[in-house]
């Protein structure tokens, strides 16, 4: 081989080292892009997984909410039932009404936890109001009764 044939095979040793480095860079730009994707895969899984938790524990919240609303509804019904029997008072059942009272205590004291605030307020009253009425039938006023059976469905239709 003549000087004219070493640098020849020179040249194309450079060339291929440049197609080397060009394929190298080639390679290691789609290794890049492939660990960017993988990293935005796992992001977007871990992402789905929270989100799906708390979507999770929010259908356990409005499950227990509704189960909870559905009870408050039946005892608020109940103990509006209660009060409007006691609005039927007359003299002759003293004793009765005197033991409906009680219960209705009793009542609201068993489901406490279903009945607001507000309610037992309205209860109360109503609850002393007739008692005072059986204490003394010419205290009896129908307007008072209605009032408050309307306060009580008007707090109830909120």
């Amino acid at each position: 081989m003549n000087d004219f044939g070493i640098t020849e095979k020179f040249l194309e040793t450079i060339n291929n080292f440049q197609n080397l480095n060009e394929n190298f860079d080639s390679i290691k730009n789609f290794v890049i892009a492939f660990i960017i994707f993988a990293s935005l895969n796992i992001i977007s899984i871990v992402v789905n997984l929270v989100l799906q938790f708390k979507l999770k524990n929010k259908d356990k919240d409005i499950i227990k909410f509704n189960l909870r609303e559905s009870e408050r509804i039946k005892v608020l019904f109940r103990l509006y039932e209660l009060l409007e029997q006691l609005t039927y008072y007359n003299e002759e059942y003293q004793k009765e009404y005197i033991d409906k009272a009680n219960q209705i205590n009793q009542y609201i004291t068993k489901n406490k936890l279903y009945i607001d605030k507000s309610y037992i307020n309205i209860t109360q009253e109503m609850n002393d109001y007739f008692l005072t009425v059986i204490g003394d039938y010419r205290k009896k006023d129908y307007k008072n009764e209605m009032r408050l059976l309307d306060e009580f469905s008007k707090e109830f239709n909120k």
